[in-house]
This record gives structure tokens, sequence and C-alpha cells, in this order.
């Protein structure tokens, strides 16, 4: 029986994305097609200089969401990756439920994020990269929640460039500014830039 796998930077255990039990020992890992070498087990990213978007977000149901979480955007996070799905064996994730923060929906007709609170919920930070073909790396970082329904709230989109994937590589956010309007279109950070080191 494997000793159970503990997450280096926040020293909590591993828990499995998709079936949320405990992870133990080394489980084998399917191998990833688009990936020209060796597929790695795990991988580390770094997201730096990335501010948050602290605005009124477009919900479910015409209501109001304000997102104010405890945990990232930025920081240093360990993915593992997934297996045993369709599409899944080149897509590499973390996942932590944080301890403080909350999603809150508020029941507006405008678009003010001001009345009365409908519902409240603490938010998941997520981080993801795939092994795309083509060999590309596309690094995806947000928040969801669920209210009613889960609702993505990304904060980090990139790109590299083909051959890349399963390689050390760098990134760039695609979002460079807060969206325009209120509420905004859900993404809830810009700037900064990112590593993936396998």
């Amino acid at each position: 029986m494997g000793h159970l796998r503990i997450n280096p930077t926040s020293g909590h255990f591993l828990v499995h994305p998709v079936s949320k039990h405990l992870i133990k020992g080394c489980p084998r890992i399917a191998e990833c097609a688009n990936c020209s070498g060796t597929t790695p087990r795990q991988v580390t990213v770094v997201i730096s200089g990335v501010s948050l978007c602290l605005l009124c977000q477009e919900g479910d149901n015409d209501r109001k969401l304000t997102v104010n979480p405890n945990v990232g955007p930025n920081g240093t996070f360990v993915l593992d990756k997934l297996g045993g799905s369709a599409g899944g064996n080149c897509r590499w994730e973390y996942h932590e439920v944080l301890t403080a923060g909350t999603m809150t929906a508020y029941n507006s007709i405008d678009e003010t994020c001001v009345g009365v609170v409908v519902a409240a919920a603490l938010a998941e930070i997520e981080v993801v990269v795939i092994a795309g073909v083509g060999g590309t790396w596309t690094l995806i970082s947000g928040y969801t929640v669920t209210i009613g329904a889960e609702i993505a709230f990304p904060s980090f989109n990139g790109n590299t460039g083909a051959g890349e994937a399963c390689e050390n590589a760098s990134f760039t956010n695609d979002w460079t500014i807060c969206p325009t309007g209120v509420p905004n279109s859900q993404i809830v950070g810009y700037g900064g830039t990112a590593t993936v080191t396998v």
C-alpha cells in the first residue's frame, strides 16, 4: 500500500481532481501522444504578476457576482497528470478549495453588485495545462464556484508555440486589461507571466 502523497508547496494531501479521493503512491500514468519526449507525471507552474479584476461579474439567472478569493491568482502550483478518460491523457491539473474568500451572488436587476445577497460559496482555485495536437502547451488558471451551477472565472490564459509541449516553457497572459463594461465577461485576472517546469 502506497503512502499518501503531499503537495510540497502547500503541505496538504493531494486530492485527485476528478474522483476527489486522496492520492496514494506512484500510480501508472498514460503516455501523452502530443509529447515529443517523456510524458511528465507532474509539472510545476509558477504564476506571477497577475492582478485581480475586482468588478461586478455576470452570473446565471441574471444574478451579479463578486469574487473575493484569499488564494492566488499568483503562486507555485504542482499539477498532476490525469488519465483514463477521453482526452485526459494530455492534461495536468491542480485544484484547491479555498478556506476563505467567497463568491457572492446578488439579486441585482442593475449591474452594480449591490442589493440582496441570495447566495455565497467558497471558490476553488484551478490551474490546468494541456498538451495539444501539434505539441503546444495551453495554460489556464482561475476560479470555479458552484452557485446553482458551476461557473468558471479565469485569471490567466496563455499558449506556446508548436513543439514546446511537455518541455519547460514560458507564457504571457493573453488578458492584458480588465474587460470593459460592467458586469464583465467573468474574466477576473489580467497581466502577468507564467512558467511550466517538467
